[in-house]
């Protein structure tokens, strides 16, 4: 078998340096980069058509020398999505409402009008095209499943291409690491110490740390990088900003305007790479020049913590472990996740660098750099461990601000991806669905407000084969995470999916919430999930700062309030006889044990803050008698 061959990419000379951030300088007031707005970014209603020419050619001006160049010879299984049908935009659009607005109508007629009005039959029939938009999401899940078990394993593939990579005797190229941090101090020193023991060559490797944060955190990490700069000759740079402008989009805007390396690795303060990850995930940008980012899975450090931690986690396996890889291989958008990952610097500045204009600056720069042409690949087998949220409110904050900037780029790319001319029809398809996924939380919120209307109008709710439908499909995101467990080889884990079902329909209200703050145009900020480190043993992590700042977002009162609105319908169904349809008391309670869990993790929480509070109050008296009495014996003894 002849050896395997390396396309090359042209590297820009790095010689003349002399406008970068200088090796050990503490950069405080660095000229920030102008980041790309949304009016720069998305192109206007008038010119649709023409930016989607210039976008299908500038890909092809960035990514088609492909063809001209030798790469690594990897296998490439044929895509899940080759024997499936093409369909236009407008075609796919038209057959999607469609369909829902014959579901809905058939509700409508199987109303007896004559009997309990045109009002309930308006609201079942909203009802019904709820259910067959939800229905969409399930047999979506349904469909990356499939595509995930007929791409087949994916173990040894970073190993095969790290082979190849070796066999063609080629250098290995500059990287730059990038570490955006912001008030991070019980996870940052472990954070640089994992980064300077990755296994590259000293030579090739430069560390960023870029650093936002106004608790002390910066104090912090200049003694580590001074103390690491006496032990590696590895490149450390420190930059602060005076100003959290554009979050951390700026921050990896401004470093990327003075990194040096051709590609760039990224890293949360949570994150705890192995020393091995830069060879396993460097190798893949030389399989094609069209590969812009290379996409890890997220492992979990604090998987055993709780209950509460589990869920998470295994929620999180059903993403990277199965519609991760089936995107990849299937030939449908994915997502850079924001860490855990490396971009070919070129991509980001053809795609038009991070942009600050949304709160999910990753998912934005991933789909307007896969507009371009470029693609996002995916290591299954390559994991980076960090943590979870431990709290609640932690977990609220970041899940709603992941929904708020999943809608926010939703609408700042929409019209891109519908008249893109390089993604195919199905890709557009996946790519609205992936988009607008948070909005199944409005939808089971408005769903619920809908039903317990009806609950006293009629005891009619759909039609029979569109129940069965909405019951089969709503199984397609459970199916997922037990695909992930059970390729994992943790199948004991699956008895955890009825918990995390009920937790999600418990987070509806909320995210609700925040995906209409992102249609109304607020784009809030970007709140930072805290992280504690070594101090989630003992529950250390609650006496802490960043703990009793969640204090402020503690209180379930949404939750409390649909709590009592179920409880009430229920009861007053029960004690006035109420005449309903014999699945609506369980599906209420769904939702009620979903509230019910929420508004206890708040209350686990605030015990364990007040209790932390109580033990720090107690220590601090024990030490002012302990010195008082020192003092007086010392008094005494002259």
């Amino acid at each position: 078998m002849a050896p395997p061959q390396l396309w090359l990419n042209n590297r820009r000379n790095k010689a003349d340096d002399s406008s970068d951030v200088s090796d050990g300088n503490l950069v405080d007031d660095v000229d920030q980069p102008s980041l790309s707005s949304s009016s720069s970014s998305s192109s206007s209603t008038g010119a649709s058509s023409s930016s989607s020419t210039s976008s299908s050619s500038s890909s092809s001006s960035s990514a088609s020398s492909s063809s001209k160049k030798p790469m690594l010879n990897a296998h490439h299984p044929p895509s899940t999505l080759s024997l499936m049908p093409s369909f236009s935009p407008v075609a796919t659009a038209v057959l999607i409402m469609s369909a829902s607005v014959f579901l809905g109508w058939w509700n409508f007629n199987s109303l007896p009008f004559a009997k309990h009005g045109w009002v309930a039959g308006i609201m079942l029939c909203l009802s019904g095209m709820i259910q067959s938009l939800l229905a969409i999401y399930g047999l979506n899940s349904f469909f990356l499943a499939y595509c995930s078990v007929m791409a087949g394993p994916s173990v040894g593939e970073a190993q095969r291409t790290l082979h190849a990579f070796r066999r063609s005797g080629q250098e290995w190229p500059l990287v730059t690491v990038q570490l955006p941090v912001y008030n991070e101090r019980y996870v940052i020193e472990r954070l640089i110490k994992a980064a300077v023991e990755l296994d590259y060559p000293v030579d090739k490797l430069e560390i960023q740390v870029l650093d936002d944060s106004t608790d002390g955190t910066t104090d912090l990490v200049r003694r580590v990088i001074s103390e690491q700069r006496l032990r590696t000759n590895i490149r450390l740079t420190h930059i602060t900003r005076r100003s959290r402008t554009h979050f951390k989009a700026g921050a990896l805007a401004l470093g990327t305007a003075s990194a040096h390396g051709e590609f760039l690795a990224i890293f949360d303060a949570d994150f705890v790479p192995e020393r091995d990850f830069l060879k396993l995930s460097i190798p893949r940008f030389f399989v094609s020049p069209k590969i812009g980012c290379v996409q890890c899975r997220w492992g979990h450090l604090n998987y055993d913590h709780s209950m509460f931690t589990k869920l998470q986690a295994i929620g999180h396996d059903g993403h990277f472990v199965i519609e991760q890889f089936a995107k990849c291989k299937s030939g449908v958008p994915l997502n850079f996740n924001g860490t855990a990952g490396v971009w070919r610097r070129e991509c980001i500045v053809d795609a038009g660098d991070w942009s600050g204009d949304t709160l999910a600056e990753d998912l934005d720069l991933s789909y307007r750099a896969q507009l371009k042409g470029w693609k996002v690949d995916y290591l299954r087998d390559v994991v980076v461990p960090a943590e979870v949220p431990l709290s609640i409110s932690a977990f609220k904050k970041q899940q709603a601000r992941w929904a708020k900037g999943s809608i926010q780029t939703a609408l700042k790319l929409y019209k891109r991806v519908y008249y893109s001319r390089v993604l195919t029809p199905m890709a557009k398809v996946q790519a609205f669905i992936h988009l607008f996924g948070y909005s199944v939380h409005p939808l089971m919120f408005f769903n619920l407000l809908i039903t317990s209307t009806l609950f006293f109008l009629t005891p009619v709710r759909a039609d029979y084969y569109l129940l069965m439908l909405t019951v089969a499909v709503a199984f397609g995101p459970p199916l997922v995470v037990a695909c992930a467990q059970i390729y994992l080889g943790r199948t004991h884990r699956m008895a955890l999916m009825p918990l995390l079902v009920l937790l999600h329909h418990g987070l509806c209200v909320s995210n609700t919430m925040a995906v209409f703050e992102a249609v109304r145009g607020i784009r809030g900020s970007f709140e930072r999930t805290p992280k504690f480190g070594q101090l989630q043993e003992q529950n250390r992590w609650a006496g802490t700062q960043y703990a009793r700042a969640l204090k402020s977002v503690g209180f379930p009162t949404y939750e409390i309030i649909m709590s009592a609105l179920i409880i009430t319908i229920i009861s007053t169904g029960l004690m006035a006889d109420v005449e309903v349809n014999q699945t609506t008391y369980p599906w209420l309670c769904f939702f009620l044990i979903g509230f019910l869990m929420i508004i206890a993790l708040h209350v686990i929480e605030y015990v364990g803050l007040v209790s932390a509070k109580r033990q720090s109050a107690s220590s601090k008296a024990k030490l002012i008698n302990s010195v008082g009495v020192g003092a007086g014996k010392s008094i005494g003894a002259n």
